[in-house]
């Protein structure tokens, strides 16, 4: 214990250097897991947000199981006041000048932000202390000096001095808590305890010191750390889900909830537990931390409120008005190096008062316009509530109203109310307006498609009917010479094959073009059954074995089969629309060759099988190759003059593809083309 003696009105000073008392854990809280995706969806989130609530009210330090102080400076104990600006007084002088001041003042105290020193001197009496020893607790714990002086009332004996300004050395106080808590014995023999208190302060100056009954403080201490441990961590959620919310969906709404996360550290700092967790030796963290916070929530808490009311779209002059205010009153920061903190408060104030009244204005007008919407009423109402209740607050910190730490508080608690409120409207806005996007964008497409469709859906009844003209003519011609007479047997033999390839062109165009409305009303139905692979290539190149120029070979497992050998191995396929598949491979080889092979090579096993069609053409363009499948696609004219609809290659590979295979352009060069086909067994 260091003891100095100094020469006083009634005595020798004494400094005792208080040795810290551990107090207790702090009760563990379990908190929420919320996932993003369930925050941000549009049904769950106000289920959540009246969970988080209803479990916030439950846990509220101001529950009616919470213990109350005993007494609190001012209602209680009222208290004598002197100010000082010359800041020279010594504690001798003080109290000489203290002595001769009534302690009337009932209120708590609250000056604002000033540069002078306060001296506060009041009594506690003995009948505070019928339940033993009592505990004194000293609030805010962002005063820079809070030295308190204090002896037994009635007893000339040497005054105690205790440091506990967010300046003074570390620990502060008689316990291990995020406040200063002076412990003060059963007075013997006196009549309680005389205290004065001298208070300078750079950041708000004011007093609220509560008398308690160890056992009522170390439960109501519980419940306010388990609450404190509660909000700390949804802050820490909401915090964490705002920068996902905003990187991922972007805007300048999310970005300002973000930015508001700041205001966190100043309730932090307010509650004392920058400095008790995070005891930085000579660094003085909280004291910094606490003017730097203060400085920028304010400014953030504007960008906010202009953003939830839409100002930029319904009065963007406002608008530019009210960022470019936050942006200036953020650069009050640079006051804290200079000394200027208190004054710049004050200013900010004064700013802030008038643009909140100004914004209340301005959000009946928007709300008026838009007819009480109930979402941008909501959106609208946190901010703004929120900012009335820190208008109150800092109207109580500068002594315009009376201090009351239930008001002092109220803004504190619904900060983060407010970020999650604004959270979850502002990401159903967000998704809605994404919604509205996508379909817009589906719209547009779909749109494109139809106008696509149409398009090639003229094409394709102008090619089709110059596709269909063609057999027709020649049937024609042909009944013409044949009803004329005069032909021999075998002429009549060859017009008579060549209204067959007519006839065979016309239900190889019709069967594509069933085929192809079937593939685009997604009703292609695959009816697997036993089918022998000859008759299904046989049926399939009949086109091919009636040209004159062509020559069909056939070759099954690596022998070669002629027209009158048997069945072959059987497969499961639908055989109607194998038919068709293959057809139009083995025509295209026709038509895009003069005259050779078109070889046809098979392979079976396990049920499946590949199979090759080459031909002797002139191949591909290398242009063309990677859309050759594409629908109503077509090449150059082919050898044969003929240019097809481009349904075949394309109702080819979808039929194909429906029977889980392949259908590909295996080779392609000068000497002609390769088109594989690789059907697999399925039962």
């Amino acid at each position: 214990m260091a003891r100095l003696g100094v020469s006083g009105v009634s005595g020798s000073v004494q400094i005792i250097t208080g040795q810290p008392v551990s107090m207790m854990c702090v009760l563990p809280v379990r908190l929420f897991t919320l996932k993003c995706q369930e925050i941000t969806r549009q049904r769950g989130f106000p289920l959540t947000l009246l969970c988080v609530l209803g479990l916030l009210l439950a846990l509220s330090p101001s529950s009616s199981y919470a213990s109350e102080p005993s007494s609190v400076l001012g209602p209680d104990i009222p208290y004598g006041l002197l100010a000082e600006d010359e800041q020279a007084l010594t504690f001798d002088e003080a109290a000489r000048r203290l002595q001769r001041i009534q302690r009337t003042q009932r209120d708590i105290f609250a000056v604002g932000y000033v540069d002078g020193v306060y001296w506060l001197a009041f009594h506690v009496p003995q009948a505070a202390f019928s339940q033993g020893e009592q505990w004194l607790r000293l609030a805010p714990t962002y005063i820079d000096h809070l030295r308190v002086y204090y002896r037994e009332a009635g007893i000339d004996t040497d005054w105690l001095i205790r440091e506990f300004g967010d300046l003074s050395p570390m620990p502060r106080g008689d316990l291990d808590y995020r406040f200063p808590v002076l412990r003060l014995p059963t007075p013997q023999g006196g009549d309680g305890y005389e205290f004065i208190v001298r208070l300078q302060s750079t950041s708000a100056t004011l007093l609220y010191a509560t008398l308690w009954d160890p056992g009522s403080f170390m439960n109501a201490a519980s419940l306010k750390d388990t609450f404190w441990g509660f909000y700390f961590g949804l802050a820490a959620i909401s915090t964490i889900l705002a920068l996902y919310l905003a990187l991922a969906f972007g805007g300048r709404l999310l970005w300002s909830i973000f930015t508001f996360s700041v205001s966190y550290l100043v309730v932090a700092c307010i509650q004392g537990y920058v400095d008790w967790l995070l005891p930085v030796w000579g660094l003085h963290l909280q004291h910094y931390l606490t003017s730097v916070s203060v400085l920028l929530a304010y400014p953030a808490l504007l960008w906010l409120a202009a953003e939830c009311l839409g100002l930029r779209d319904h009065v963007p002059r406002i608008y530019a008005w009210v960022t470019g205010a936050a942006a200036a009153l953020s650069l009050f920061i640079i006051s804290i190096p200079l000394g200027l903190f208190g004054h710049v408060m004050t200013v900010q104030a004064i700013a802030y008062f008038c643009t909140a009244i100004a914004l209340l204005v301005i959000a009946a007008y928007i709300l008026w316009v838009e007819r009480l919407k109930a979402s941008t009423l909501l959106m609208a109402a946190s901010p703004l509530l929120l900012m009335a209740a820190s208008v109150l607050a800092l109207s109580s910190v500068f002594g315009l109203i009376n201090f009351n730490a239930d008001i002092y508080l109220l803004w504190q608690y619904m900060l983060v109310v407010n970020m999650l409120l604004v959270m979850g409207i502002a990401s159903s806005r967000i998704l809605q307006q994404r919604r509205a996007q996508q379909e817009s964008e589906q719209l547009a497409y779909e749109l494109d498609i139809e106008r696509e469709a149409r398009f090639h859906q003229r094409q394709f009844m102008g090619m089709v009917s110059h596709e269909f003209r063609t057999p027709l003519a020649i049937m024609s011609a042909t009944l013409q010479n044949l009803r004329g007479g005069g032909l021999e047997k075998d002429q009549q033999e060859v017009r008579f094959q060549k209204m067959e390839r007519a006839v065979d062109r016309l239900t190889q165009l019709t069967d594509n073009c069933l085929a192809d409305a079937r593939l685009s009303a997604n009703a292609l139905y695959v009816e697997r059954q036993p089918t022998h692979l000859f008759d299904l290539i046989h049926s399939a190149a009949a086109i091919v074995s009636l040209s004159d120029r062509h020559e069909l070979k056939i070759t099954i497992d690596g022998q070669e089969v002629g027209n009158s050998e048997g069945a072959g191995p059987e497969i499961r396929v639908d055989p109607a629309l194998m038919r068709i598949a293959l057809a139009n491979v083995m025509d295209n080889a026709v038509k895009y060759s003069g005259r050779g092979t078109v070889a046809v090579e098979c392979r079976t096993g396990g049920g499946g099988f590949t199979l090759s069609v080459s031909d002797d053409g002139d191949g591909v363009p290398q242009s063309m190759v990677p859309h050759i499948f594409e629908r109503y696609r077509r090449t150059v004219a082919g050898a044969s003059g003929g240019e097809g609809v481009g349904l075949g290659l394309y109702v080819a590979r979808q039929i194909v593809e429906a029977h889980a295979g392949r259908l590909e352009l295996a080779e392609n060069s000068e000497r002609g083309c390769r088109f594989l086909f690789t059907v697999p067994c399925q039962d």
